[in-house]
């Protein structure tokens, strides 16, 4: 269990110093976004101003842009963990990973989590920044912060295998890309990347309330703005839910392509 341990502190302590040379790229990207934030607050305000002082579905225009900051800090966290699967099976790479003494997919796992945690704290650190000077206040409550903390950490391990899973279907057809392309997309509209789900019709929102969508950080950010003790303990077991089955069927995936998997070359 020890030898175990040491092993994936040493995959994370890699990870980390391979890519701290990226910073510099990580700051680009979060300017980048930044102005895309700008256009669609503008859009938020317009909305708003139809109805000045409403809310919508109990959301005020300074929620739903709290929302948007954080949102937006995790999308620039997010590592592309679909194309770096997609291209060890394509090369062969993955041929190598085979050989180490640790499962492919959970090297893949906390070699992952290390950027993300990485790119998250530069991320939340450049858009609370940013939140402060649009919004001129950072609200806090401990329960909050606490809820808040466990479901983006749960998020990000939603998030991490969906996409693991896509980059495994890599090994039965040619390419897995298009799979992460039309993800992607619905990945940006059902957890509230551009639009809120608050905003959303009704069966748009069941729809990502019944998929992993809005439990991967969304539903942390509800609980961020409005902490209740019974609606944290149900997002928390059903993201839990997903994690377990998403854990599953990766495993499934990877130990029946691994059966059948050759690889020419020299």
């Amino acid at each position: 269990m020890n030898k175990t341990l040491r092993q994936y502190r040493g995959v994370l302590s890699i990870a980390y110093k391979n890519y701290t040379v990226y910073i510099h790229d990580l700051v680009g990207i979060n300017i980048i976004y930044i102005l895309r934030l700008i256009v669609i607050i503008f859009f938020y305000k317009a909305i708003y101003t139809i109805n000045p002082g409403a809310n919508i579905n109990g959301y005020t225009l300074a929620q739903v842009t709290r929302a948007l900051i954080f949102v937006q800090a995790v999308v620039v966290a997010k590592n592309r963990i679909t194309e770096e699967v997609n291209l060890d099976i394509k090369t062969g790479k993955i041929a190598i990973y085979l050989l180490n003494p640790i499962n492919y997919i959970w090297y893949k796992f906390f070699e992952s989590f290390s950027k993300s945690i990485y790119n998250l704290i530069i991320s939340l650190g450049i858009w609370l920044g940013l939140w402060y000077l649009i919004l001129w206040s950072i609200p806090f409550s401990l329960w909050g912060v606490l809820g808040w903390s466990l479901l983006l950490f749960g998020g990000m391990i939603v998030n991490f295998f969906w996409y693991f899973m896509i980059g495994l279907l890599a090994f039965y057809t040619e390419d897995a890309d298009s799979f992460r392309l039309l993800y992607a997309k619905m990945d940006m509209v059902l957890w509230g990347n551009i639009l809120p789900i608050p905003f959303m019709p009704m069966f748009l929102q069941t729809i990502a309330f019944a998929s992993p969508f809005a439990y991967a950080w969304y539903t942390a950010w509800l609980i961020f703005t409005k902490f209740s003790m019974h609606t944290f303990l149900y997002y928390a077991v059903m993201q839990a839910f997903r994690i377990i089955i998403l854990i599953g069927v990766c495993h499934f995936i990877y130990a029946q392509a691994k059966r059948k998997l050759t690889i020419n070359g020299g």
